[in-house]
């Protein structure tokens, strides 16, 4: 059995106050049970037996004190931001309503879910089952008592584990399609024979998000120090983190301890509707993130059918965009709803972009924008092992072998005193002679853009790495 981390982090801090145990007891015959106690400044560590009760207590915990934070982000995954608070205002990433709508519309379908869960082992679904348990708990509690005033709203509801796989989708897609809402919604098929026009409100939109995109390596980049036992005081390893992340909304992290005895001793920090610790540390080692400056995605220049800009050429041959029609339902002046329709267009590649100037959509050219984490099933499986892992390297090994990190390096030490650096995360299998022969160097070196026309400008597949396009570990 693993010595609990309370025993040390509390030694000797006499004015660390703790909190009365809370006992949980999920009612019905599946009943998880969790002990929740909480120490200075109200930070909870959750026992439990197994993974489904210490997903009960972490949700419980979470809703007891960010309720309001998460049942906005839930509303903004499913995609109904304008069904509550009208097409025209924005998100607090000061992304639109509509355009936000509109990608989580198209980003969570029923299958993208299904397939995400069933890509689960069995103790991650028992966390994300026991997460939802306790936090509808706490819901139903407070709604009782009176919901907080920020969220005391239609918008409020249980929540689901596709809700919580709409979450993990949203985070894996933050530096990819997450940065093309607007492009991605007001792509539209040129017509036929006129030149490319663009409405001022999608110019103004596009301006915000551009430089939305210029402020994100800035705003969430973080900084981390690994210290081994060469330069430590006392030869162990020591961890210097100093996440960039915001203190509100849907990247604002969230301190617990997690411990099922004998198995699992993590303290750290997680993300809104993660059940596990992020970064953070157990007995024998600890980690922490910063964001990477790896490229997570790729633009395709599709070559289009002069005869139809809807379709476009592949080695030779026309081939035909799919479509995807999502609806959003568009809070009226009065009230009322309106169901709002529109086109996906996408090639093999990934779904079409527009950015008038730089990604135009004319009758010759579209450009198709392929995001290597759209098919990370493993992430959550990734954090749990690090939490878990009882030497660096079992850590380490673990992220070879599931390669789930999804866009940030990894920094970490253990006990030992020794320290490791890792950019391992879910990169584009693109190398420099590719980029060579398939690359357009007229869009300039911030964005990757492809040639679309040929499939030995696609992503190379090894049988060597844990998903199909992406870079083998050992590379």
């Amino acid at each position: 059995m693993s010595r609990p981390l309370c025993g040390f982090l509390f030694a000797g801090l006499s004015f660390a106050v703790v909190l009365p145990a809370q006992a949980l007891v999920e009612p019905g015959s599946q009943a998880a049970r969790a002990e929740i106690r909480r120490t200075g400044f109200g930070v909870p560590h959750i026992v439990a037996a197994n993974e489904r009760g210490l997903g009960y207590g972490i949700g419980y915990a979470y809703a007891q004190d960010n309720l309001c934070l998460l049942a906005n982000e839930v509303v903004t995954v499913n995609g109904q931001r304008s069904r509550y608070f009208g097409p025209d205002k924005a998100t607090l990433e000061q992304r639109n309503n509509m355009a936000s709508d509109l990608v989580f519309q198209w980003l969570n379908t029923p299958q993208a879910l299904a397939d995400f869960w069933k890509a689960q082992p069995l103790e991650i679904r028992q966390l994300m089952q026991g997460y939802v348990a306790g936090y509808n708990r706490s819901l139903a509690e407070q709604t009782t008592q009176g919901l907080p005033q920020p969220c005391a709203a239609e918008w409020v509801r249980p929540i689901s584990t596709d809700d919580l796989v709409r979450l993990t989708r949203r985070l894996l897609v933050e530096v990819g399609v997450g940065q093309f809402a607007e492009a991605l919604a007001g792509a539209t098929p040129p017509a036929p024979q006129k030149p490319l026009q663009v409405n001022a409100q999608q110019v103004q939109a596009l301006q915000l998000a551009a430089a939305r995109n210029q402020r994100f390596a800035l705003e969430r980049g973080s900084n981390a120090v690994a210290i081994g036992r060469e330069l430590s005081a006392n030869g162990r390893g020591m961890l210097l983190a100093n996440p960039h992340f915001p203190w509100a909304g849907g990247m604002r992290f969230y301190q617990m301890h997690l411990t099922i005895p004998g198995k699992l001793d993590v303290m750290g920090a997680a993300l809104p509707g993660l059940p596990l610790i992020n970064i953070g540390f157990n007995q024998h080692l600890a980690w922490s993130h910063t964001v990477d400056t790896s490229k997570h995605f790729t633009l395709h220049r599709l070559q289009l059918d002069p005869k139809d800009s809807t379709r476009y050429l592949l080695d030779g041959q026309s081939v035909a965009m799919g479509k995807q029609q999502v609806s959003v339902d568009v809070k009226q002046p009065d009230g009322s709803l309106k169901s709002v329709p529109r086109i996906v267009y996408s090639s093999i590649f990934g779904p079409v972009v527009q950015w008038p100037g730089k990604l135009d959509w004319d009758n010759k050219f579209a450009f198709s924008l392929r995001d290597a984490n759209l098919q990370n099933d493993r992430v959550l499986q990734q954090w749990y092992a690090m939490d878990k892992a009882d030497s660096l390297k079992a850590f380490e090994d673990s992220v070879h072998k599931i390669q789930g990190i999804p866009w940030v390096n990894t920094l970490a030490v253990d006990a030992k005193g020794q320290a490791l650096y890792m950019n391992l995360s879910v990169v584009p299998n693109v190398d420099a002679a590719r980029l060579a022969r398939c690359s357009d160097p007229r869009i300039g070196t911030e964005l990757i853009v492809l040639d679309g026309s040929r499939s030995e400008c696609n992503w190379k597949v090894s049988a060597e790495a844990a998903q199909a396009g992406i870079y083998p570990s050992s590379r």
